[in-house]
């Protein structure tokens, strides 16, 4: 796990709350609100986020996306961050913002009229908003596609109404069609929804998951996540035990397996995935409690992220994740900033190496993630199995690194690179011209 760093600066008499994380292309993007007290029970609100690269560099100046007052949600596709926000409470807006940092929206385009807490996701060609709009006979979710260019695509889609309380939706684009979970409860009813949604959105299927997380009077389900890996979805929730609980599905909903993760004094769960494995973070009194996870449920570590803790969101890349998180640096109330902590997927990392470029001439270059100080041995076989070449490289601390190969005693032909660190070989076919 890499060192704490600093996201929104520190900018006295401000605030920063409610940290969104998202991971596009090559960098992630982090959005915040900023916040200032003026009296009279009034305050001054924006949204000003930071592209920061998967070394933990943040890459300056921060970006501001004005007038705003409340970020909802963030998502990436076609080159652009989508952030969700509103002015005060009313209205849901989108904001644009390049992978170079960009803000193409000097003015924030409406998405709808109404108001509630939202989650988007890509399906390669559009954007996918779903929200919780209060009206006056009771909740209702509703979804919208809107373009990468920012226009609204069609009337919004009503999927569920009742006279109970909606919360918190989160979205996710599989193969074949979208799923959104969200929390339903009422004076005698609690429990954690689902809607399986065609990719047209004329048909919204609903789907109970959660088997009664707290499912008894007066208690909401605190909290709930979920991600998909284009195999398996994860669904991550907190009851009102209170306690939190992990759902593994298929792609055809199908339940593959349940785990509880904590209990006691502990809410919030979210969860990522980096293309290798997954993972959960969750409040546990003022402790963050991250765990990596494989595809099949089965743990690979647990380990607190950082002991205090306000708001926080994750992302994942690969061969590590992002946490980011919210908490005061001092007793004054106002100096809530926002952090950020890496978490490197030792098994992820090792697996993973790059050569370039592809085919190559006399040189390839062989670009790796060091998780510490490690020996790696290169070797370079021919097609018929032949050892050719044997070389050895030492990574140290963490982050991506990079190495020369020398293949100019070679002939020209095709080749197997095979790359071993700590007992784990990875192998790739190179060419060389």
């Amino acid at each position: 796990m890499g060192d704490e760093f600093t996201i929104g600066g520190c900018e006295e008499g401000y605030g920063q709350e409610r940290p969104k994380v998202v991971f596009g292309e090559n960098t992630y993007f982090v959005a915040w609100v900023k916040w200032k007290y003026l009296g009279n029970g009034t305050y001054y609100k924006s949204v000003w986020g930071n592209l920061i690269t998967p070394s933990g560099e943040v890459i300056e100046p921060s970006i501001l996306i004005a007038d705003s007052s409340y970020l909802w949600a963030l998502s990436y596709g076609a080159g652009v961050f989508l952030c969700i926000i509103s002015k005060k409470e009313s209205m849901l807006y989108g904001v644009r913002v390049t992978i170079n940092g960009v803000v193409l929206d000097s003015v924030p385009f409406l998405i709808t009229d109404s108001y509630g807490p939202s989650s988007a996701c890509f399906d390669g060609e559009n954007f996918v908003v779903c929200w919780i709009c209060k009206t006056e006979s009771g909740d209702e979710l509703r979804v919208v596609k809107v373009s990468p260019e920012g226009k609204v695509l069609g009337e919004p889609v009503v999927l569920d109404k009742t006279g109970y309380y909606f919360c918190f939706p989160d979205i996710v684009n599989t193969k074949n069609y979208y799923f959104i979970i969200y929390g339903c409860a009422g004076y005698y009813y609690s429990d954690l929804l689902g809607v399986k949604l065609t990719k047209d959105l004329t048909n919204a299927q609903q789907i109970e998951i959660s088997c009664n997380p707290a499912r008894y009077e007066g208690t909401l389900t605190f909290g709930q996540s979920v991600s998909y890996n284009g195999e398996k979805i994860f669904v991550a929730y907190g009851g009102g035990i209170p306690d939190v609980s992990l759902i593994i599905l298929n792609e055809n909903l199908g339940r593959i397996t349940s785990l509880r993760l904590d209990e006691g004094d502990c809410c919030w769960p979210i969860v990522a995935h980096n293309n290798k494995h997954f993972m959960i973070i969750w409040a546990h009194g003022d402790k963050i409690i991250g765990s990596l996870f494989t595809p099949n449920g089965k743990i690979i570590d647990i380990n607190t992220i950082t002991p205090i803790a306000d708001d926080f969101n994750l992302a994942g890349a690969f061969g590590q994740f992002l946490v980011v998180y919210q908490r005061q640096t001092s007793p004054d109330w106002q100096s809530d900033r926002i952090f950020g902590r890496i978490v490197w997927d030792v098994e992820a990392c090792r697996e993973h190496f790059v050569a370039y470029p592809n085919p190559c001439r006399d040189f390839i270059n062989l670009q790796l993630i060091a998780v510490g100080d490690e020996e790696v041995e290169v070797k370079v076989y021919d097609i018929m199995g032949r050892l050719r070449m044997r070389e050895s490289f030492q990574l140290k601390g963490l982050g991506v690194q990079e190495f020369p190969l020398n293949l100019s005693n070679l002939s020209r032909g095709v080749y197997i690179l095979k790359v071993k660190r700590n007992n784990n070989v990875s192998q790739q076919k190179i060419c060389k011209f």
